[in-house]
């Protein structure tokens, strides 16, 4: 079972739906007291009644103020199914709640859409004055009495057209204000004949958030003089809490007022939006403004490098030169040295081929010498070399003279250096190899 709040805003929809609330019903929308369970995050996408209900606002081109122009007939097909799903999870999730209950005041308008979905619902009207709420949104809003007054007698007549046939209550908001005891008895007893059984409350503690705004405590008998006649007997209805008496037709102005707020709405918000994207243009001009500048200062500093570059380059040419040069010298030099390379490599040659020659005659040489050697030996040891030694011995000691060094002596000592020449000569080769 639902509680269906009606009225227009600052109508005393807040104050209810708190004395509900310590009540024991549950709230729909988040702004009051409804919070997805953050231990289910699949729920986190979920839409509230409030955003539920503004979707719909949005897609009509509407919203609290805004309902000149409002048609419900408009809403599209997709809209309307999109409605009806949101709508529907919605109501799966709060069927937790025994009681629970709707406080947007859009349900003026889109309770056609919320009917087919509820069950037994129960619609609690809020009578405050036309004149207060309208001194209450001029302090807020800064509107127009004519405006406010417009505006609410829309926002009631809407309400009783819709909520026809669905139990009513209506409470007084300037009793809620003055006799809170009497008013909580009277609406937790008509709440319990509709099936609702809610918890007693202590009214000490709804006093705080019931107190008066400053201009409830005003008389606004003088002012009944700005209401319309349809207002003043469409405001008598709510008092009396007859929902059976014939509506009155809208005032003659409350179209064209609420469609001149509309229309002067729109035209402010072209007009900020022009602004706005105005603002925006200046920012991006700015921002261009800024970037050219550093554009033109990177440029001026690339242009500063690239001369800097150049000079390197122009000093790395100068050293490739030089070095091309230092290069072509080496070149010079290499061919020079390879020349006179190729000249010492035939000198070698030449001196290898005299070395070998001369290696090959020292060696005949050395046989030469060593079989003259032998040969000499030889005479020195035959017997005609001593018969003949001894006759000049013989010769020498009768003449008596002293015998000199003979020949041998001398070939002794020459064959000496030359076996010693011999052997230094072999032992250096052999180091050598």
């Amino acid at each position: 079972m639902q509680v269906v709040l009606m009225g227009m805003p600052d109508s005393g929809i807040a104050q209810v739906a708190e004395i509900l609330k310590v009540m024991g019903l549950s709230n729909a929308s988040t702004s009051m007291d409804f919070i997805t369970n953050p231990a289910h995050p699949e729920r986190q996408n979920e839409l509230d009644e409030l955003e539920i209900n503004n979707a719909v606002f949005q897609s009509l081109d509407a919203d609290l103020y805004r309902i000149g122009s409002f048609d419900l007939a408009k809403l599209s097909v997709n809209d309307k199914a999109q409605f009806q799903e949101d709508a529907s999870t919605l109501i799966q999730r709060m069927k937790g709640h025994k009681t629970w209950m709707l406080t947007d005041p859009r349900l003026n308008f889109l309770l056609p859409l919320w009917k087919p979905l509820l069950d037994n619902p129960v619609c609690v009207f809020i009578d405050r004055h036309p004149v207060r709420i309208a001194k209450r949104l001029q302090i807020q809003k800064g509107f127009s009495y004519a405006f406010s007054l417009a505006l609410w007698e829309y926002y009631t007549i809407q309400g009783l057209t819709h909520s026809h046939k669905i139990p009513h209550i209506f409470l007084s908001y300037k009793d809620l204000i003055k006799k809170l005891d009497k008013v909580i008895r009277k609406f937790s007893k008509s709440l319990n004949h509709f099936g609702m059984p809610v918890s007693k409350i202590s009214t000490a503690s709804m006093q705080e958030s019931l107190k008066p705004y400053p201009e409830d405590q005003e008389r606004v008998t003088e002012m009944h003089q700005i209401m319309t006649s349809a207002q003043v007997r469409l405001h008598k209805m709510l008092k009396k809490g007859n929902q059976d008496h014939r509506l009155p037709a809208l005032s003659n102005n409350v179209a064209s007022r609420l469609a001149a707020f509309e229309k002067q709405i729109n035209e402010n918000e072209q007009h900020i939006k022009i602004t706005w994207e105005l603002s925006l243009l200046k920012n991006q001009l700015q921002k261009d403004k800024e970037q050219v500048t550093k554009l033109d200062n990177h440029l001026t500093e690339m242009i500063g490098t690239g001369d800097s570059v150049k000079e390197e380059n122009d000093n790395l040419q100068k050293q490739v030169t030089k070095l091309d040069n230092h290069l072509t010298e080496m070149i010079r030099t290499a061919d020079s040295v390879k020349e006179e390379n190729d000249n010492l490599q035939k000198q070698i040659g030449t001196l290898s081929s005299e070395i070998e020659n001369y290696q090959n005659q020292v060696y005949r040489l050395t046989r030469w010498m060593e079989k003259l050697y032998s040969d000499i030996d030889t005479l020195f040891n035959s017997v005609s070399w001593k018969l003949g030694r001894w006759f000049i011995s013989m010769a020498c000691y009768l003449t008596f003279r002293k015998p000199g060094d003979t020949i041998k002596v001398h070939i002794d000592a020459i064959m000496s250096d030359f076996n010693i020449w011999r052997d230094n000569k072999k032992r250096n080769r052999e180091n050598a190899g």
